[in-house]
């Protein structure tokens, strides 16, 4: 991440934090928007250690882990892209993101396979799996450790916007396994 910063400012390394703090608030996003999706990293501080290890570290004494997904959830991002060329290196991004940092070739393989080769749909569906993989394996460790954990999905397709967290509320129940099934 300090490599991708520094380069996008064209200072070095070094001069990183100075320059970061004297950034502005508009300058920050900015950048943010320029060097994409980073994530938070453990640095041993402040992030001790990972969410995962935390959950399964305070097995029984944990609070049970409901998340939920839906189908449309993907289209509310896509709504805000101006620029169609912004999809592909988007959903690129995202898939890594879906695959822990590894090569998401074959994740997006998997996709196109699917439902085609459609930047706009490639992105919209790494945005749904980048929930919904994360928290699948939240529920297993949650659930293995002792506190308990559940899945939900709501995968009727909505009609209007709003809907999609509204019907939230009306959770379906399930468990998914293996990268085919990382699609609805």
């Amino acid at each position: 991440m300090r490599e991708s910063l520094s380069t996008d400012l064209n200072i070095g390394v070094d001069d990183l934090p100075e320059r970061l703090a004297s950034m502005n608030s508009g300058e920050i996003l900015a950048l943010q928007q320029a060097v994409g999706h980073g994530g938070v990293g453990i640095d041993g501080t402040v992030i001790t250690r990972s969410t995962y290890d935390a959950t399964a570290d305070r097995g029984k004494k944990g609070v049970p882990y409901i998340p939920g997904s839906n189908l449309d959830e993907g289209t509310l991002f896509s709504a805000m892209i101006q620029d169609p060329a912004a999809f592909e290196p988007g959903a690129f991004e995202l898939a890594r993101g879906v695959m822990d940092g590894q090569d998401p070739t074959d994740y997006i393989q998997v996709l196109k396979d699917i439902d085609g080769d459609d930047p706009k749909n490639l992105y919209e569906q790494s945005w749904v799996d980048l929930f919904r993989r994360p928290s699948t394996k939240m529920c297993a460790i949650a659930t293995s450790s002792g506190c308990g954990g559940s899945l939900y999905r709501f995968d009727l397709p909505l009609t209007a916007m709003g809907g999609i967290f509204r019907e939230n509320r009306q959770p379906q129940w399930g468990w998914f396994a293996g990268l085919a099934s990382l699609r609805h």
